[in-house]
C-alpha cells in the first residue's frame, strides 16, 4: 500500500512539473500541441472578457485563430520598423500602449468591452493614426467617410484617437443592440466594423435558417463556409474575427511572446470608480464593479433614452420639488452645517453622519466622482475661496485620522493618487436613511429587470459642486446666499435615465410616485443631456 501511494505521488509530481514547465514556456518554445492548447485557452479568456459568456467555437475556427497567432509570433524580433503590416510586433504594441488609454476610456464610457476597441484598431491599422486606405478610410480605426458623417465626426478628425475611439464605441454599441437576438452579438458587432450589419443579418437569417449548429455559433458558420457568401466576405470578412482574436491574444499576453509591454486593456486612467484600488471598495473588487456597470449599461432590445414617448411622467414627478425646498429651509433654520469642502465631508464620515456606499452591489452600481481631483485638500468659504489650513489645524488632524484608517485602508496625504482616492470615497456617501431608500428602490428594480440600477450622484461638497457647475449646466447652481444644495445635504441621489427603456423608466417612476405620496421622498424626473430621476429623502 505504501509503495502504491509512493508511486502515485511520483506520477503526480511529474505531471505537476510538466504543467509548470509548459506554463513557463514562451509561445515560440511550445510544441504544436501546446500552442494549440494555449490558443484555445486564450480564446475562452478573451471571449469571456468581451461578452461575459463562454462561447463554444469549433476546432476549425480555433485553427484559423492559431494560424494568425503564428503569423504574429513570427514578427517578434525581426527588428523591422517600416510602418507596414510586417514590422516587428514590439513597435506595434508600443504604439498600442500610447493609444490604449484613450481607447479604454471611450469604451468604458459606452459600456463596451475595452478589448473590442483595442483589437479592431490593431487589425485595422496596427495602431497607426495616420494611415489611409485606397478606399478613403483613414486613421487608427480606418473610419470611412459615410461612417464618419453618420456619427458626426469631421473627416479631418478621424486621426484624433480619442474622437475616433468614441465613434467606434458608439458604433459597436449600436450594433450589439442590432444583433441582440443573435448569439455572439458582441462578435457580430465587431464583424460589422468590416461588413455591413444588414448583410451579416441576412447571411445568418437566410443561409443558416435550418442549421442549428451554425445558429449556435454563427461566427463558426460564417468563417467556416465563406464560399456561401459574396466576394467581399470571401476576401475580407472571413478572416476578421479570427485575426481579431489573434491580435487580442498577443496584445493581452505580450509576455508569452517575448514582449515587454503591459496588456493593453490594463493601460490608462480608469473612469470614475476605477480610480480606486481593489481594497478601498468596502470589500468590492474593481472587476465586480466593472461587471455590474457593464450589466447596468448592457444594450436593450427596445429603445432607450430620456425622450421616449412611451415613458410616462406622473404628476408627482413634475414640478419644483416643493417638499425638498421646505425640508432644506428647515435644515438651514436648525443650523445644519453644509459641507463646504472635503475636510467637512471627512468629518461627517468620522461622526457617521454620512455612511459610505460600496462601489457595487447586486442591486446597484455607482458611477460617480468624474471630477475628483488629486490636488492638496483645501478649506473653502465664499469670502476667501480655497485655502490650505495650517498643518496643526483641527481640519488637518481629522483628515489625517481618516486617511490613517478609512475603513481599514490607509492613505498617504502626500500622495496625489491617494488624495484622489479619498475624494472619490467621500463622494460615495449618504445619510443612513437615504441609503435605505436607495437600496429599496434598487432592490425592486433588480428583482424586475435582473440588472443593477446605475447611481450617478450622491453627496457633494460646496467646492465640488461649484466645479461641477462649470461643466454641467444641469447641476444645481451654487450661490453664496447660504442655501443648502440638495446633494450637499446627504439626503439626495440620482439614477441615470438615458440607458433605460420606457418600461424601466415607468417602473421606477411608479415606485417613486408611491413613495412621494407616502411622504417618504420628493422626487423629480429631470430631462436634458443629463436626465436623471432625482430623489430627495424627507
Amino acid at each position: 500500500m505504501k509503495t502504491l501511494c509512493f508511486l502515485i505521488l511520483i506520477v503526480f509530481t511529474l505531471c505537476l512539473t510538466a504543467i509548470t514547465q509548459a506554463q513557463s514556456k514562451s509561445y515560440a518554445e511550445m510544441t504544436e500541441k501546446e500552442k494549440a492548447d494555449f490558443v484555445a485557452g486564450k480564446i475562452d479568456e478573451i471571449t469571456e472578457k468581451i461578452s461575459g459568456k463562454k462561447y463554444r467555437f469549433n476546432s476549425d475556427f480555433k485553427l484559423q485563430v492559431s494560424n494568425y497567432v503564428d503569423a504574429y509570433a513570427k514578427r517578434v524580433g525581426n527588428n523591422r520598423k517600416t510602418g507596414d503590416f510586417a514590422e516587428d510586433l514590439k513597435f506595434v504594441l508600443q504604439r498600442g500602449s500610447e493609444s490604449a488609454p484613450a481607447i479604454n476610456k471611450a469604451f468604458d464610457k459606452s459600456g463596451i468591452a475595452r478589448l473590442s476597441g483595442l483589437y479592431i484598431a490593431m487589425i485595422e491599422s496596427e495602431f497607426n493614426p495616420n494611415i489611409s486606405s485606397p478606399t478613403g478610410s483613414y486613421g487608427l480605426f480606418q473610419i470611412d467617410k459615410s461612417r464618419a458623417q453618420k456619427y458626426g465626426l469631421p473627416l479631418k478628425e478621424r486621426a484624433d484617437v480619442e474622437k475616433a475611439a468614441n465613434l467606434a464605441a458608439r458604433y459597436l454599441k449600436d450594433n450589439q443592440i442590432y444583433f441582440a437576438e443573435h448569439k455572439m452579438k458582441e462578435f457580430l458587432a465587431v464583424l460589422s466594423w468590416n461588413r455591413d450589419p444588414k448583410k451579416i443579418n441576412f447571411d445568418i437569417n437566410f443561409k443558416f435558417m435550418f442549421d442549428d449548429e451554425n445558429l449556435a455559433c454563427p461566427i463558426c458558420g460564417l468563417t467556416g463556409s465563406p464560399t456561401r457568401f459574396d466576394q467581399q466576405f470571401q476576401t475580407e470578412a472571413v478572416k476578421y474575427i479570427p485575426k481579431f482574436l489573434a491580435a487580442a491574444i498577443v496584445g493581452e499576453n505580450p509576455q508569452d511572446f517575448g514582449l515587454s509591454t503591459k496588456p493593453l486593456s490594463t493601460l490608462g486612467a480608469e473612469t470614475s470608480q476605477t480610480a480606486l484600488d481593489n481594497n478601498s471598495g468596502l470589500n468590492v473588487s474593481l472587476d465586480y464593479w466593472k461587471q455590474q456597470l457593464n450589466k447596468a449599461l448592457e444594450p436593450r432590445q427596445k429603445p432607450v433614452g430620456s425622450e421616449l414617448k412611451e415613458a410616462i411622467i406622473p404628476q408627482e414627478l413634475v414640478g419644483n420639488n416643493g417638499k425638498q425646498k421646505t425640508t432644506l429651509e428647515a435644515m438651514k433654520a436648525q443650523g445644519f452645517a453644509v459641507p463646504m469642502d472635503f475636510f467637512d465631508l471627512a468629518e461627517m464620515n468620522l461622526t457617521k453622519e454620512l455612511v459610505e456606499l460600496p462601489l457595487a452591489t447586486e442591486t446597484y452600481v455607482l458611477d460617480i466622482g468624474g471630477m475628483a481631483a488629486d490636488k492638496v485638500f483645501t478649506k473653502f468659504n465664499f469670502k476667501d475661496g480655497a485655502i490650505i489650513p495650517a498643518a496643526n489645524s483641527d481640519s488637518q488632524r481629522k483628515m489625517k485620522e481618516l486617511a490613517d484608517n478609512f475603513d481599514g485602508q490607509k492613505y498617504d496625504l502626500n500622495n496625489p493618487n491617494d488624495r484622489k482616492k479619498i475624494r472619490l470615497r467621500l463622494l460615495r456617501m449618504l445619510s443612513p436613511q437615504a441609503k435605505m431608500v436607495l437600496e429599496e428602490i434598487a432592490r425592486q428594480y433588480q428583482a424586475k429587470f435582473n440588472r443593477p440600477l446605475r447611481v450617478t450622484s450622491l453627496v457633494r461638497s460646496i467646492d465640488y459642486s461649484i466645479e461641477l457647475n462649470k461643466v454641467n449646466a444641469g447641476s444645481f447652481l451654487v450661490t453664496e446666499d447660504g442655501a443648502i444644495p440638495p446633494h450637499c445635504s446627504g439626503l439626495a441621489f440620482d439614477f441615470a435615465i438615458k440607458n433605460l427603456t420606457a418600461e424601466e423608466q415607468n417602473f421606477i417612476a411608479n415606485i417613486l410616485t408611491e413613495m412621494d405620496k407616502n411622504g417618504k421622498v420628493d422626487a423629480i424626473r429631470e430631462t436634458g443631456a443629463t436626465a436623471v430621476f432625482h430623489v430627495f429623502v424627507l
